[in-house]
C-alpha cells in the first residue's frame, strides 16, 4: 500500500505554467542569479581595494587586480 506520494512544488509550478511563461520565470530567475553574482563580486572587489589600501599604507607594495 502507498503511504506518501512525494511531489516537489517546482514539478507542478512547472506543469502548471505554459512553455512561454517557464520560459520567462528561467529568465527571471537567471537575471536574480546575475545580479546577485554580480553583487557579490562588487563587495569582494571593495573588500580587496580597502585590503591593499591597508596594506600600502603599512608600507608595502600596492596590490593591482586584473
Amino acid at each position: 500500500m502507498l503511504r506518501s506520494i512525494h511531489i516537489r512544488v517546482s514539478q507542478l509550478r512547472a506543469l502548471s505554467l505554459s512553455s512561454s511563461e517557464r520560459r520567462q520565470t528561467s529568465l527571471k530567475e537567471l537575471s536574480s542569479l546575475v545580479e546577485a553574482i554580480c553583487a557579490r563580486d562588487c563587495a569582494l572587489a571593495e573588500n580587496l581595494e580597502r585590503l591593499s589600501l591597508s596594506l600600502n599604507r603599512q608600507g608595502l607594495p600596492k596590490l593591482c587586480f586584473v
